[in-house]
């Protein structure tokens, strides 16, 4: 009895199989199949798609809030830039009232520089009788001698009784009058300038914001 079976070739398939064997369905090129029958190519790519797009969407977030927070900086450094101009204005500001100072410091006394501020600062005043201005020594005496020698009177300062002050220097005066006392010395005449400069920088500045 011959007991032998027969062999077929199985297309696509490199080898022999027994006749009758079953053969797979789906062919040699259907996507795997997981025991419950999932398509697993379907869902490695789902699952990559979904991981890029979370990703795309994870970069694009941080990417904006990157941007934001170069706006803030940006804004920042503007503010400290403005402050550095305003600060350094301030400093040229103050540097030139008190380089202006050693000037006159320097010059005074120079007898037309004296009686020029002399006459600008009794002017303001309306009532000068029995008012006295205090002054350096020197410039006390410069003043008493103009008196003295000059033909022309020095019209508003002659109203005056000059008194010579040990305490006071170069380009000072205080001025005593029946309405009060008018401190005149020359840092506090150059303080008061230098505020007004300040002032004006200031509305200059707001107004160029």
């Amino acid at each position: 009895m011959n007991t032998s079976k027969s062999i077929v070739l199985d297309p696509g398939v490199r080898g022999f199989v027994p006749a009758g064997a079953k053969k797979n369905s789906k062919g040699p090129e259907a996507p795997a199949e997981s025991a419950h029958g999932l398509d697993l190519d379907f869902v490695r790519r789902e699952a990559v798609a979904e991981a890029r797009a979370g990703l795309r969407t994870e970069l694009e977030a941080e990417r904006r809030k990157q941007a934001e927070r170069c706006r803030v900086c940006g804004r920042q450094f503007d503010g400290f830039l403005d402050g550095m101009k305003k600060e350094i204005a301030e400093q040229v500001i103050h540097l030139s009232v008190r380089l202006a100072e050693m000037i006159l410091r320097h010059e005074l006394p120079d007898r037309d520089m004296l009686f020029g501020i002399l006459r600008e600062t009794l002017e303001p005043i309306s009532d000068l009788q029995g008012a006295k201005v205090r002054m350096s020594p020197a410039e006390a005496e410069m003043v008493r001698n103009q008196r003295e020698t000059s033909s022309v009177p020095m019209a508003i300062s002659d109203r005056v009784e000059i008194v010579a002050d040990p305490s006071l220097t170069a380009g000072d005066l205080i001025i005593e009058s029946r309405n009060g006392l008018f401190d005149a010395r020359l840092n506090q005449r150059l303080a008061l300038l230098e505020e007004r400069l300040k002032a004006r920088q200031k509305s200059t500045h707001a107004n160029e914001g």
